[in-house]
């Protein structure tokens, strides 16, 4: 099973440095980034109509960047979710952001009480600006 393994990563490898090679002769690269889990893989087979890269529901799925021929003169890139995340922000607040996938999150409930201490303290706020 090993070898077989191999035998596709060489293969993919292969066919990612053949495409690659092609976009640098003067094809144009178009880029789709954004966050984890909108869509870009899913707008990269919308845009090529067939589907060419792999598609889940779990944050996360793509793991590489993937070059595809579109035509001629044009490749697409498909990019994994950028994730850009700051020091100062806690497992709770990132998991409520969605930057965690909840398959693996193993305990949600201090997300559940930072939302809830958040919603306590906005309405404190609240409370203070109407007196």
């Amino acid at each position: 099973e090993d070898d077989e393994d191999d035998e596709v990563a060489a293969a993919a490898l292969q066919a990612e440095a053949e495409e690659a090679a092609a976009a640098k002769d003067g094809r144009v690269m178009i880029g789709l980034v954004g966050h984890p889990n909108v869509g870009k893989s899913s707008m990269v087979n919308y845009i090529l109509g067939r589907k060419a890269v792999s598609v889940k529901a779990t944050p996360g799925h793509t793991k590489t960047l993937q070059t595809l021929i579109l035509d001629e003169h044009t490749c697409l890139c498909d990019s994994p979710g950028l994730v850009f995340p700051r020091v100062d922000v806690g497992l709770a607040e990132q998991i409520i952001g969605g930057l965690v996938p909840l398959p693996v999150v193993r305990e949600p409930y201090s997300a559940v009480r930072w939302l809830a201490e958040l919603r306590d303290a906005t309405a404190a706020r609240w409370s203070a600006v109407a007196a």
